[in-house]
């Protein structure tokens, strides 16, 4: 029998004005990341990176899709779920790059997070750079397509 998994956060994001919905494009807008306080000691040290992966749950998404078309555009092909970020995968977790801006006592401040006011965060990791670039990658020209719009 396969093990099921279930998290308790440990803080949740304030994104005022973004309660609903969120235009996902804008990686300029700020975000405040709230740990629970039982969680302070373990941002001690977090101000020496510039960026971390913030691991959260799509709480209001109702839904799944196996096959999309990216961004619900009609002149893109549609894909698995799994060749998209969309919130509409099996397991409800997103996962995002964010630069920090600040950090004051349990809230951080950071850029660029694509997650909408009250959402539930799971983990926060330091991005280490080098550990996760990769140099020979390829996307598909979909998918180029829409970052050079």
């Amino acid at each position: 029998m396969e093990k099921t998994y279930s998290f308790k956060p440990i803080g949740h994001i304030k994104r005022p004005g973004a309660e609903l919905e969120a235009d996902w494009s804008d990686l300029t807008s700020e975000s405040v990341i709230s740990i629970d306080a039982l969680y302070s000691e373990a941002l001690c040290g977090l101000e020496e990176f510039s960026h971390i992966l913030v691991c959260f749950v799509f709480d209001r998404r109702e839904g799944v899709a196996l096959k999309i078309r990216p961004e619900e555009r009609e002149e893109m092909p549609e894909v698995g779920v799994f060749c998209t970020n969309s919130f509409m995968r099996p397991a409800p977790l997103g996962i995002t790059v964010v630069k920090i801006i600040k950090i004051d006592g349990t809230e951080i401040t950071v850029k660029g997070l694509d997650a909408l006011d009250g959402t539930p965060v799971i983990d926060i990791k330091p991005y280490c750079g080098f550990d996760y670039e990769v140099k020979d990658y390829k996307i598909p020209a979909w998918l180029k397509k829409l970052w050079d719009e």
